[in-house]
């Protein structure tokens, strides 16, 4: 797969965007979980358990993954903090 992370496969693509995905979680950037009937719920896992996880629902790196197949992640307030000062940064 050729696109902005280079020509890799689908299951090293998977890994680098688990890799991300690791990252925002233990940066307390962004929090994974679920959308259920009262909204988005948080799974109550540690980030490398959450990664686990996505990785297990992620089974098949060559399926299309369609928004909400593993999971969602919703930002945090420190996410957000950050966010408005890269884009301030940038102005």
């Amino acid at each position: 797969m050729s696109d902005e992370v280079g020509d890799v496969g689908p299951v090293e693509l998977r890994e680098q965007t688990l890799g991300v995905i690791a990252a925002l979680l233990e940066a307390g950037l962004f929090v994974v979980g679920d959308l259920g009937p009262s909204g988005f719920e948080p799974w109550r896992l540690e980030p490398e358990a959450a990664v686990a996880r996505i990785r297990t629902e992620w089974d098949v790196p060559e399926a299309p993954l369609h928004a909400g197949d593993a999971c969602w992640l919703q930002i945090t307030d420190k996410g957000q903090a950050l966010a408005r000062s890269l884009v301030d940064e940038a102005e």
